[in-house]
Protein backbone atom coordinates (compact mmCIF):
# COMPACT_ATOMS: atom_id res chain seq x y z
CA UNK A 1 0.00 0.00 0.00
CA UNK A 2 2.86 2.39 0.79
CA UNK A 3 4.38 1.76 -2.66
CA UNK A 4 0.99 2.42 -4.24
CA UNK A 5 0.59 5.73 -2.39
CA UNK A 6 4.12 6.88 -3.23
CA UNK A 7 3.76 5.97 -6.91
CA UNK A 8 0.33 7.59 -7.19
CA UNK A 9 1.60 10.77 -5.53
CA UNK A 10 4.69 10.92 -7.77
CA UNK A 11 2.61 10.34 -10.89
CA UNK A 12 0.22 13.18 -10.06
CA UNK A 13 2.81 15.70 -8.86
CA UNK A 14 5.65 15.02 -11.32
CA UNK A 15 4.08 13.67 -14.51
CA UNK A 16 0.75 15.50 -14.37
CA UNK A 17 2.07 18.58 -12.49
CA UNK A 18 -0.98 18.92 -10.23
CA UNK A 19 -1.81 18.72 -6.58
CA UNK A 20 -4.05 15.89 -5.57
CA UNK A 21 -6.34 15.81 -2.55
CA UNK A 22 -5.34 12.97 -0.21
CA UNK A 23 -8.78 11.32 -0.55
CA UNK A 24 -8.21 11.02 -4.31
CA UNK A 25 -5.00 9.11 -3.67
CA UNK A 26 -7.21 6.16 -2.73
CA UNK A 27 -9.45 6.44 -5.81
CA UNK A 28 -7.78 3.73 -7.90
CA UNK A 29 -7.13 1.68 -4.78
CA UNK A 30 -10.82 1.62 -3.75
CA UNK A 31 -11.79 0.86 -7.35
CA UNK A 32 -9.43 -2.12 -7.27
CA UNK A 33 -10.95 -3.30 -3.98
CA UNK A 34 -14.46 -3.05 -5.47
CA UNK A 35 -13.52 -4.93 -8.62
CA UNK A 36 -11.72 -7.64 -6.66
CA UNK A 37 -14.78 -8.14 -4.45
CA UNK A 38 -17.15 -8.34 -7.43
CA UNK A 39 -15.26 -10.82 -9.59
CA UNK A 40 -13.58 -12.92 -6.94
CA UNK A 41 -14.01 -14.22 -3.45
CA UNK A 42 -11.14 -12.26 -1.99
CA UNK A 43 -10.67 -8.67 -0.99
CA UNK A 44 -7.71 -6.70 -2.28
CA UNK A 45 -7.25 -5.18 1.14
CA UNK A 46 -8.81 -6.59 4.28
CA UNK A 47 -7.76 -3.83 6.65
CA UNK A 48 -8.44 -0.16 7.15
CA UNK A 49 -5.73 2.37 6.56
CA UNK A 50 -4.92 5.90 7.68
CA UNK A 51 -3.13 8.60 5.69
CA UNK A 52 -2.09 11.73 7.60
CA UNK A 53 -0.56 14.48 5.49
CA UNK A 54 -0.30 18.20 4.83
CA UNK A 55 -2.37 19.52 1.91
CA UNK A 56 -2.99 23.14 0.93
CA UNK A 57 -1.72 24.51 4.26
CA UNK A 58 -3.78 22.24 6.47
CA UNK A 59 -3.39 18.83 8.07
CA UNK A 60 -5.59 16.21 6.39
CA UNK A 61 -6.50 12.81 7.82
CA UNK A 62 -7.94 10.22 5.43
CA UNK A 63 -9.37 6.87 6.48
CA UNK A 64 -9.64 4.03 3.95
CA UNK A 65 -11.89 1.06 4.76
CA UNK A 66 -12.22 -2.44 3.28
CA UNK A 67 -15.78 -1.56 2.21
CA UNK A 68 -14.14 0.42 -0.61
CA UNK A 69 -14.50 3.91 0.87
CA UNK A 70 -12.02 6.64 1.60
CA UNK A 71 -13.00 9.85 3.37
CA UNK A 72 -11.48 12.81 5.14
CA UNK A 73 -12.06 12.68 8.91
CA UNK A 74 -11.13 14.67 12.02
CA UNK A 75 -10.09 11.59 13.98
CA UNK A 76 -10.27 7.84 13.48
CA UNK A 77 -9.20 4.52 14.90
CA UNK A 78 -8.48 1.22 13.17
CA UNK A 79 -7.80 -2.29 14.37
CA UNK A 80 -9.28 -4.34 17.15
CA UNK A 81 -11.12 -2.35 19.81
CA UNK A 82 -11.37 0.65 17.48
CA UNK A 83 -14.93 1.39 18.60
CA UNK A 84 -13.71 1.97 22.16
CA UNK A 85 -11.27 4.55 20.78
CA UNK A 86 -13.87 6.12 18.50
CA UNK A 87 -16.21 6.69 21.45
CA UNK A 88 -13.65 8.97 23.10
CA UNK A 89 -12.74 10.67 19.81
CA UNK A 90 -16.40 11.42 19.05
CA UNK A 91 -16.94 12.81 22.56
CA UNK A 92 -14.03 15.21 21.96
CA UNK A 93 -14.85 16.24 18.39
CA UNK A 94 -15.09 19.94 19.32
CA UNK A 95 -11.39 19.87 20.29
CA UNK A 96 -10.36 18.67 16.83
CA UNK A 97 -12.20 21.60 15.25
CA UNK A 98 -11.08 24.24 17.80
CA UNK A 99 -8.04 26.13 16.43
CA UNK A 100 -6.99 26.99 20.02
CA UNK A 101 -6.64 23.33 21.02
CA UNK A 102 -2.96 22.61 21.64
CA UNK A 103 -1.02 19.62 20.36
CA UNK A 104 -0.56 18.51 23.99
CA UNK A 105 -4.34 18.45 24.47
CA UNK A 106 -4.80 16.44 21.26
CA UNK A 107 -2.15 13.95 22.36
CA UNK A 108 -3.96 13.52 25.69
CA UNK A 109 -7.25 12.87 23.85
CA UNK A 110 -5.50 10.21 21.76
CA UNK A 111 -4.04 8.60 24.87
CA UNK A 112 -7.45 8.68 26.57
CA UNK A 113 -8.93 6.93 23.52
CA UNK A 114 -6.23 4.25 23.57
CA UNK A 115 -6.61 3.74 27.33
CA UNK A 116 -10.37 3.36 26.87
CA UNK A 117 -9.67 0.49 24.46
CA UNK A 118 -7.10 -1.06 26.81
CA UNK A 119 -8.42 -0.66 30.38
CA UNK A 120 -6.01 -0.97 33.30
CA UNK A 121 -7.99 -3.82 34.87
CA UNK A 122 -7.27 -5.96 31.77
CA UNK A 123 -3.82 -7.25 32.77
CA UNK A 124 -3.22 -9.03 29.46
CA UNK A 125 -3.96 -6.06 27.20
CA UNK A 126 -3.05 -3.13 29.46
CA UNK A 127 -1.63 -0.18 27.51
CA UNK A 128 2.01 0.62 28.21
CA UNK A 129 4.14 3.51 26.90
CA UNK A 130 6.41 1.08 25.07
CA UNK A 131 3.40 -0.06 23.01
CA UNK A 132 2.90 3.43 21.56
CA UNK A 133 4.44 5.61 18.89
CA UNK A 134 3.38 9.25 18.89
CA UNK A 135 4.16 11.68 16.09
CA UNK A 136 3.36 15.39 15.93
CA UNK A 137 2.65 16.79 12.48
CA UNK A 138 2.46 20.57 12.07
CA UNK A 139 2.06 22.66 8.93
CA UNK A 140 5.37 23.64 7.39
CA UNK A 141 7.48 21.74 9.92
CA UNK A 142 9.10 18.30 9.81
CA UNK A 143 7.24 15.65 11.80
CA UNK A 144 8.35 15.18 15.37
CA UNK A 145 8.44 11.92 17.30
CA UNK A 146 7.16 12.28 20.87
CA UNK A 147 8.48 10.05 23.65
CA UNK A 148 5.37 8.25 25.00
CA UNK A 149 6.80 8.03 28.54
CA UNK A 150 6.88 11.86 28.71
CA UNK A 151 3.14 12.24 28.02
CA UNK A 152 1.73 8.94 29.36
Amino acid sequence: MVDYLENKHLYETVERNRKMHPVQVFEDFTYGMSYSSLVGDSRLCGASGILLTEFEDKIVLVESKPNKTAKEVYGCAIGSRNYSCKTVLEDNLENFIDPNCTSEELIQIGLKAMKNAHPENDEVNVLKPEDLEIFLIEIGKPHQKINPTEVF
